[in-house]
């Protein structure tokens, strides 16, 4: 083996190397932002389950200065002045989730045409909680896909429906929260 040989071989290695090690960086860094999206979910739904213990009511009684269902408009977060059951709305924020609008919604029988009250396990029923996760696949979609991969792998099953390919729905019910 000459040497022209040995560096060759050697940048090879080098490179591979460094291929994985950050390979291996950016899962870690998608793992993490997995996991605060994740986060973000289960306070959620702490926040609704704490208000369905004290009220039995999922959501307040609607009057038209507080409306019961929450839709972040992810282009003006500035406006969005909705507080209620001790919900913070940063959680729902599209830059706190990287890329995932989460929109906590009221069912309502009447009204729904997308989410059916069988898409979940469990049917819903009027006035149960819900989120909708819309993705945007945007400059992010790498990110959007590998979060959405980690909250399928760690949410109870049958929790979390797709209805198409930017829009997911998840049932608050079945996150069990202390």
């Amino acid at each position: 083996m000459t040497r022209l040989d040995g560096l060759l071989i050697g940048i090879a290695l080098s490179l591979a190397c460094l291929v994985l090690v950050y390979r291996g960086y950016e899962y870690w860094v998608l793992d993490q932002r997995a996991d605060q999206v994740i986060e973000n979910i289960e306070k959620v739904a702490k926040a609704v389950h704490h208000y369905h213990e004290q009220t039995g009511r999922w959501f307040p009684v609607e009057q038209e200065d507080r409306p019961a269902q929450i839709y972040p408009d992810p282009f003006h977060h500035s406006v969005m002045s909705t507080t209620y059951q001790g919900l913070d709305e940063r959680w729902l924020w599209l830059e706190n989730n990287f890329g995932m609008v989460l929109q906590l919604v009221r069912f309502e029988i009447d009204s729904e045409t997308r989410v059916t009250r069988h898409v979940f396990d469990e049917s819903l029923k009027d006035g149960e909680p819900y989120l909708r996760l819309l993705l945007d696949y945007g400059k992010r979609s790498k990110t959007d896909t590998r979060v959405l991969m980690a909250l399928q792998d760690r949410l109870p099953a049958g929790a979390l429906s797709e209805l198409d390919d930017h829009y997911y729905v998840l049932d608050i019910r079945k996150l069990r929260v202390e």
